[in-house]
């Protein structure tokens, strides 16, 4: 099948014929992911700017150091219908299991990035929503703070709409 063909953590682009159905027209991945890095696990896509979010990346820049599923989420342009990395990504390296990027959402020139795993307590994990403001291809943290109580995994899911920001805690 097409997708056998494919490499793994990427994400896959598709455009909708009424003749044919789906029809697969482009993969794209950010440079350096690897297996298990659950690059695409979630995707957020406006205009064209497009938000990918990786939950299982290791480690921090480049992935160097011992953390585990410290998380990723990385940010793509439409540029003459290919999908171009921008130089700026985001890697949260703070805590183990983090999970940045198990959710992403967009609304221009804010990335959200949900990181379910944040913060550790005896009966589980609160989560984190960061915010990060793009401006001249940099990502720069607007927030971090979630005010949730023990076990919430705030950032499981995110959505936004006009001025609101909907944040899953299952």
């Amino acid at each position: 099948s097409l997708h056998d063909a494919l490499p793994i953590c990427a994400f896959y682009t598709y455009e909708w014929d009424p003749d044919a159905g789906w029809v697969f027209l482009s993969r794209a991945s950010a440079p350096g992911v690897a297996p298990g890095d659950n690059a695409g696990w979630a995707v957020a896509l406006e205009g064209e700017r497009l938000a990918v979010g990786s939950p299982g990346r290791q480690g921090g820049n480049g992935g160097s150091t011992s953390h585990a599923r410290g998380g990723r989420v990385s940010v793509f342009e439409l540029q003459s219908n290919t999908w171009v990395h921008e130089r700026s990504h985001v890697d949260i390296v703070d805590w183990d299991d983090n999970e940045l990027g198990k959710s992403v959402a967009l609304k221009h020139p804010v990335v959200f990035a949900g990181a379910p795993g944040a913060i550790a307590f005896p009966n589980g994990r609160t989560g984190r929503v960061t915010a990060y403001h793009y401006v001249s291809h940099v990502l720069a943290m607007l927030e971090a703070e979630g005010l949730v109580t023990e076990d919430a995994r705030l950032g499981e899911s995110l959505a936004v709409a006009d001025d609101v920001l909907f944040a899953g805690a299952p």
